[in-house]
């Protein structure tokens, strides 16, 4: 016995996963196997439909504890290919990919609440040594994911997190849509932070 969810999960059916999620299903349900849908789409190794679920989750968990602040915005799971985030989605990669250590993306997600299941379906997706990489840069995507719905500045949110993990150096060359970009020598571009005022 499958729920829909389970069966999106386990054949990549990402539309109709996305149609469920959007519509709130329980993301708790167990398979006749006890297997979550995020479980099954960790075996399938369907890494967009984990990375969907876990968007879900995060969004879910904060929604319950923010019910009279909507994000009067439209919902979506599926990977964010939109043109106004793409530099902010560039910006994550190198963070991801050049920057932060092996562990330091796991102190990063659990800094901002990513639950030990969210980061074991991360981390099953093996593509060499460097794979933290990539774990990385899905986590952070997933964040993003979650910032931009909650209608927060990602920018702060991001240097907030870096500072978090003992990271400092890397809060302040992180790099976001409002920052100013200063060069620091031929071979790098440095990026300096600049939060936005509460509003």
């Amino acid at each position: 016995q499958q729920t829909p969810l389970h069966l999106a999960a386990e054949h990549a059916w990402q539309d109709i996963a996305d149609m469920l999620l959007i519509a709130g299903v329980d993301l708790n349900l167990r398979d006749k196997q006890g297997k979550t849908a995020l479980a099954v789409a960790v075996r399938s190794n369907h890494v967009s439909l984990v990375d969907m679920i876990i968007k879900a989750d995060r969004f879910y968990r904060w929604e319950k504890d923010h019910p009279s602040d909507p994000s009067g915005k439209s919902l979506s799971f599926k990977q964010d290919h939109r043109q106004e985030t793409q530099q902010l989605r560039s910006v994550l990669w190198r963070l991801a990919s050049r920057y932060l250590q092996p562990r330091e993306w796991k102190k990063l997600a659990y800094s901002w609440e990513f639950t030990e299941a969210h980061v074991d379906a991360i981390e099953q997706q093996w593509t060499g040594t460097r794979s933290y990489q990539e774990h990385g840069h899905r986590m952070l995507l997933i964040w993003l994911h979650g910032v931009a719905t909650a209608g927060e500045n990602p920018s702060k949110a991001l240097f907030e997190g870096l500072v978090a993990i003992g990271r400092r150096d890397l809060a302040g060359w992180s790099t976001m849509a409002r920052s100013q970009l200063t060069a620091t020598s031929a071979s790098r571009v440095q990026m300096i932070l600049v939060p936005q005022p509460p509003e």
